[in-house]
C-alpha cells in the first residue's frame, strides 16, 4: 500500500484476526517487570481473553491498560463483565 509503513495500522471493520504476543513481546515484558514498571499497556486488546493472558504473566507486578480499538472487542468486554 502506498503511503503506509511499519508504525501504521489498518482497520478492517468487521474483519478479526489474531495478533498474539511476539517472542520480542514476552522478552520485553520480562525485561520492563525486573526493572519494576508499574503499568504495562496492551494495544489491540480483541476480547478479554487478551486482558486475562496478559495478567497471567504479569500477576501483582503491575497494573495493565488496555487499549480497545474494535466496537466487536467493547461489545466481547461487556458480555464477559455482565456474567461475572
Amino acid at each position: 500500500m502506498e503511503g503506509s509503513n511499519a508504525r501504521k495500522g489498518i482497520n478492517l471493520p468487521g474483519v478479526s484476526f489474531s495478533t498474539s504476543l511476539t517472542e520480542k513481546d514476552l522478552s520485553d515484558l520480562e525485561f520492563a517487570l525486573e526493572a519494576g514498571v508499574e503499568y504495562v499497556a496492551l494495544s489491540f486488546v480483541r476480547g478479554p481473553e487478551d486482558i486475562i493472558d496478559i495478567k497471567k504473566r504479569v500477576g501483582d507486578q503491575a497494573l495493565i491498560i488496555a487499549k480497545i480499538e474494535k466496537i466487536e472487542a467493547l461489545e466481547l468486554l461487556k458480555r464477559s463483565l455482565s456474567r461475572n
